[in-house]
């Protein structure tokens, strides 16, 4: 890969490059079949673009593809080789018109030599409309191709010029610039009567969530009143628990009173019995 060419082919005004895939070979099966199937999706996507810079580039590429890929045309003459070039170029610019200055091709080949080859194709080839001759095709796409007055602008931002009825994007088909401005003029003003609605709304919701949060202000400003009450009747309970604890820690005097007559010894106990102390 040390000598790998990033310069490709060129053509007209365009440089081809190519670039490496770096690690691919280390991608397991199930990621290079990813890989695979979003290649797949962009040629659909490729489809698309072509339809929307043009409505005739699809059909002209699919001609022309099939004149390029048939073999029973001499690929070695100087009209074949300049419809190689200009297909280059519609690959590369998705349609007709220059990629930026959005002007037409000019093709170098004749217009004999194309219907000629249109003939000698195989018409299943073609992408011939239902009940569409290959001369009805030349006929349509003949002039789009060689008539440089027939939608010579991808997009047309002359001064003074219809930037919709002259520019051959196919987004609009029977329109003018003035028709769709104010199309778009009455889509924009639904949206933004519909964006004031929506702004008043959100006005009334912010207004409901502003009485939620001063109703649930009072509510809280309740709940410390509470709370201050209860303390109080903590404190006074602590005061009450405070007396209760001196009151135990002051001496019983009944408690303490020496009883006399526990205490005074009982004579009769303590005087001698004579009749035990006298011998017998």
């Amino acid at each position: 890969m040390e000598n790998f060419q990033y310069r490709d082919e060129r053509f007209a005004d365009i440089q081809m490059l190519r670039y490496r895939l770096n690690g691919f070979e280390r991608l397991t099966l199930q990621q290079k079949r990813l890989v695979y199937y979003l290649s797949q999706a962009t040629l659909y996507g490729r489809d698309i673009t072509f339809d929307q810079f043009g409505r005739y580039n699809l059909a002209i590429r699919r001609a022309l593809e099939a004149v390029y890929t048939d073999r029973r045309i001499d690929h070695d003459t100087d009209d074949f080789r300049a419809l190689a070039t200009y297909l280059k170029r519609l690959w590369f610019s998705s349609g007709i018109h220059h990629h930026y200055g959005s002007e037409k091709f000019r093709p170098e080949f004749s217009q004999q030599f194309l219907c000629e080859a249109l003939h000698t194709v195989d018409a299943r080839r073609l992408p011939l409309a239902d009940g569409q001759t290959v001369d009805d095709l030349c006929n349509q796409l003949l002039p789009v191709i060689f008539d440089p007055t027939v939608l010579p602008k991808r997009v047309n931002k002359a001064d003074g010029e219809d930037l919709v009825a002259t520019s051959a994007c196919n987004y609009y088909q029977g329109v003018t610039q003035q028709e769709v401005e104010a199309f778009y003029g009455s889509d924009k003003r639904e949206v933004i009567s519909d964006k004031r609605e929506g702004i008043s709304d959100k006005q009334e919701v912010i207004s409901d969530k502003r009485e939620v949060i001063s109703d649930k202000r009072e509510v809280i400003s309740d709940k410390r009143e509470v709370i201050s009450d209860k303390r109080e009747v903590i404190s006074d309970k602590r005061e009450v628990i405070s007396e209760k604890r001196e009151t135990n820690d002051t001496p019983n005097s009944s408690l303490l009173t020496s009883n006399s007559s526990l205490l005074t010894p009982n004579s009769s106990l303590l005087t001698p019995n004579s009749s035990l102390l006298t011998p017998n």
